[in-house]
């Protein structure tokens, strides 16, 4: 996998950067470990932001978002390479070795 640093490098000089994420709003919830993460899905309320700290995530299950609305999930230092969540793999066979379920939500 590559580093932050050679996926930069990998990106032509004039691609557009995305521009700095504005302060979050709302309640914000912030989290260190996967368990602290499917809490927090479970508990953020509308308007609501998941913070989550840099490190890695090895999910056991889906993280599953089901009717919520104006929610963000983002890096806690904003930066997103700094933040990994990965599941069994594809090569394990599991059927269902999804990382993200949304059904029902608006403006995720």
């Amino acid at each position: 996998m590559p580093s932050a640093t050679q996926e930069n490098e990998m990106v032509p000089k004039w691609f557009l950067k995305a521009p700095p994420l504005s302060r979050p709003k709302g309640k914000v919830i912030t989290v260190e470990s996967v368990d602290e993460l499917f809490s927090a899905v479970e508990n953020i309320s509308t308007g609501g932001t998941i913070s989550i700290s840099k490190g890695q995530y090895k999910l056991s299950r889906p993280i599953i978002l089901r009717e919520k609305k104006n929610i963000s999930i983002r890096s806690a230092a904003g930066d997103p390479a700094g933040v990994t969540l990965s599941g069994k793999g594809w090569d394990s066979g599991f059927k269902g070795d999804d990382i993200l379920r949304i059904a029902h939500c608006d403006g995720v």
